[in-house]
């Protein structure tokens, strides 16, 4: 697992030293809770622009294009998206300055969104949903429905499991 800061200053340096510190912890603690992978993952800390500029890098190279996506991400406190390796989460570090509790449940939701990219067809669902976001391929509405209805069901699995944070934070301590 590769774990580093993009686009940080100084300020953010103790929530980068505990995500170096827990996410392997993290990552553990889902697989054995839900029984499957995580599979290949980084971790990456960034500003909120830094965030926006790893997702696009990821989905473009995903992708194989230098197309723009037809929407911006959401503000949001992390992000799990593919990667050509596995998948990437991309921690926003402001919303997260000094509240060590929040950053805990952050890894854990998103490693459950590791835990689902590997299940199946998820990954070519996936792919293909992006390239609809590029403008590489267009979807049936009855396809986005069903996408929107999963990722429901999946952010809610990953709500779910955030209850592990605790045990996280009892094992670093």
């Amino acid at each position: 697992m590769r774990i580093y800061g993009h686009r940080l200053g100084g300020r953010y340096a103790m929530e980068l030293a505990h995500v170096r510190e827990t996410a392997p912890l993290a990552a553990r603690l889902v697989e054995r809770e839900m029984g499957e992978r995580v599979g290949s993952v980084e971790v990456a800390v960034s500003c909120t622009d830094g965030a926006r500029d790893l997702l696009l890098a990821a989905h473009q190279a995903v992708l194989g294009t230098r197309n723009k996506p037809r929407w911006r991400p959401a503000a949001a406190l992390a992000h799990s998206t593919l990667s050509t390796s596995g998948t990437l989460i991309v921690i926003e570090a402001k919303p997260h300055r000094g509240d060590l509790g929040l950053l805990d449940e952050t890894l854990v939701h998103e490693f459950v969104h590791a835990v689902q990219f590997n299940r199946g067809e998820a990954r070519s669902g996936m792919v293909r949903h992006l390239r609809n976001n590029y403008g590489l391929g267009d979807l049936a509405w009855a396809e986005c429905r069903a996408a929107n209805k999963q990722v429901a069901r999946n952010e809610r699995e990953a709500e779910g499991m955030e209850r592990l944070a605790t045990r996280l934070s009892k094992a670093v301590a």
